[in-house]
């Protein structure tokens, strides 16, 4: 697998896709397209997907021990905008986050554990921080990440997720944790009414990115996206869906 292309995002299509083409395809239509929105949300120009200016391009530490962890908002900014509004809950957004160190960028997603050459993403949803410098050498996190349980049949959007994988790891190398914006997400959205009407949907986007990652029919994904908008929330959910593609193409 090779580097995320988070730039990608912005211009991802839902239109349905021939058995030829990748999963992820880029729109000839502006992004402003890609979804349907309600005639309340488009009069409504604070439901506009936010545009965050783009940072400088991240560099990777000189030193191989120092740790840092890029962080992703797949929501893309409108948790953080909308979130309270159509969840009842306040949230900085709903991340992925992956793990720099000795040279390696390593993650878990639904399509199982990753690592390989460095690859930090950009766009004006990613960030970086330093988590601190570990002792561990590269064969120890070798070692670590051949050993570690976190499969793709053991994925769990809820409880066993990129960021509790993230966290074990930054445990492992001995270096600070994820923040707890990152953290508390999943708990704080299956507390609010909302979110647990939503968990069922949440759970079904899951399990039909998973069929489509596992070399099913890419385009039961499009077909998805197309009527998870019409439902309540489903501004927040399909953008957040059409991101997890990306990461598991």
């Amino acid at each position: 697998m090779g580097a995320i292309d988070y730039s990608k995002w912005d211009n991802i299509t839902s239109d349905v896709e021939s058995d030829d083409e990748p999963a992820l395809k880029v729109a000839k239509k502006p992004a402003t397209n890609v979804t349907k929105k309600p005639e309340s949300a488009a009069k409504d120009s604070t439901m506009a997907e936010p545009r965050g200016e783009e940072p400088p391009p991240f560099v990777m530490p000189t030193d191989p021990y120092e740790v840092t962890v890029e962080i992703v908002d797949m929501s893309k900014g409108l948790m953080k905008m909308a979130g309270e509004v159509m969840l009842g809950v306040k949230l900085d957004g709903v991340f992925h986050c992956n793990v720099h160190v000795h040279g390696k960028t390593t993650w878990f997603h639904l399509d199982g554990a990753h690592s390989g050459p460095a690859a930090p993403g950009d766009g004006a949803h990613v960030t970086f921080e330093a988590r601190g410098r570990t002792s561990r050498t590269a064969d120890d996190v070798d070692e670590w990440f051949a050993a570690s349980p976190y499969a793709a049949d053991n994925y769990d959007l809820w409880s066993r997720n990129c960021n509790h994988f993230a966290d074990a790891l930054l445990a492992f190398l001995g270096v600070a944790p994820l923040p707890a914006a990152v953290t508390e997400v999943p708990a704080k959205v299956l507390a609010s009414p909302m979110g647990a009407m939503l968990r069922p949907t949440i759970d079904k986007a899951v399990a039909v990115l998973r069929d489509s990652s596992d070399g099913g029919d890419g385009s039961v994904v499009d077909r998805f996206l197309e009527t998870v908008v019409e439902q309540p929330g489903g501004l927040l959910v399909a953008p957040i869906v059409k991101m997890m593609r990306s990461i598991a193409a």
